[in-house]
């Protein structure tokens, strides 16, 4: 990741925070040269206007070195109209706009690596969230047909929708989105409630998937989930 803005690099780390990725900063085209050449990753992400060498000098230079010309790079740039930029289209295998979303740059990278059939081959079947009134019926009674204590639950869904859910749903951090599945999970487990596990386990699915299309719907889903189950009182 190439940029000299502080905050647009901290944006990223937290995209990627508890994830096993490796991720490199650079804050001008120098640097990012030198650590392309150390390391050689596997893809960069490079912002236009920086000092010393901008982007399309670093383009430029990456492109056409033998060590380094197979790297694919996005552009990402603030600047709403971006002078040759067909020309920098042709160089580079991806070009984005700033801000920059969690789902935008999933979107991005999926281009240069889609998910291949063997990728999710050892993946179980996703869960399907049936919202059915006979659905709803079920999941009212836990597993050993006690009654859950909807009350004391929808008390900390409720907690867990302005604390935590209100902020990330925006930036859609992955290690946030992981922590809150796990304490659905865990709720879900303590409360004996199969709809909130059952839409954990779904959420959970979509992240291993990288399945970007559908996880902000699902992320978005969890105050539907917290009305199904205030509706079951």
């Amino acid at each position: 990741m190439v940029d000299d803005v502080p905050s647009n690099r901290d944006l990223i780390a937290g995209y990627f925070y508890e994830t096993s990725h490796q991720i490199l900063f650079a804050r001008d085209g120098l640097e990012a040269i030198r650590i392309t050449k150390s390391h050689h990753p596997d893809l960069i992400f490079l912002d236009l206007r920086m000092p010393r060498m901008d982007g399309r000098e670093t383009v430029k230079f990456l492109k056409q070195d033998e060590e380094t010309k197979d790297i694919p790079i996005v552009i990402l740039t603030a600047l709403s109209k971006v002078e040759n930029e067909n020309k920098l289209n042709s160089l580079c295998e991806g070009f984005a706009r700033k801000p920059i979303s969690c789902a935008e740059l999933i979107a991005e990278i999926k281009k240069i690596f889609p998910i291949t059939s063997d990728t999710i081959s050892s993946q179980p079947e996703p869960v399907v969230l049936d919202n059915s009134s006979e659905t709803n019926i079920i999941t009212t009674k836990s597993i050993d047909g006690k009654p859950i204590r909807l009350n004391e639950l929808l008390d900390k869904l409720s907690q867990e929708k302005e604390e935590s859910w209100q902020n990330f749903r925006q930036t859609l951090a992955i290690g946030d989105i992981e922590k809150f599945i796990g304490r659905l999970s865990n709720w879900g487990e303590e409360y004996e409630c199969q709809l909130l596990l059952e839409y954990a386990s779904n959420l959970n699915q979509q992240i291993d998937e990288f399945d970007w299309d559908e996880i902000p719907k699902t992320v978005d889903h969890f105050t539907g989930i917290c009305d199904d189950l205030r509706n079951m009182i």
